[in-house]
């Protein structure tokens, strides 16, 4: 299941960074947070050998690092 979830973080990352229009906007930034939580399920499924506190952690920077990236586009002039 890994090396599935891998494989699409991948392809949907590509797409993104080379398939996707500038426009519309909303479809831009809807299939720029696919491949950015697909990495959360990665991190959040993987087994660790931190603690589950530091994970936690990693984990809700991950969420507010895409939840910035979206709002982001509100606040460029």
């Amino acid at each position: 299941m890994r090396n599935v979830l891998l494989a699409v973080i991948t392809i949907m990352g590509l797409v993104y960074i080379f398939l996707i229009p500038e426009e519309p906007v909303g479809f831009k930034i809807a299939m720029k947070l696919v491949p950015m939580m697909l990495i959360i399920m990665y991190a959040a499924s993987n087994m660790s050998l931190v603690s589950a506190y530091y994970k936690k952690v990693i984990l809700m920077g991950l969420v507010i690092s895409m939840v910035a990236d979206a709002a982001i586009y509100w606040f460029m002039a």
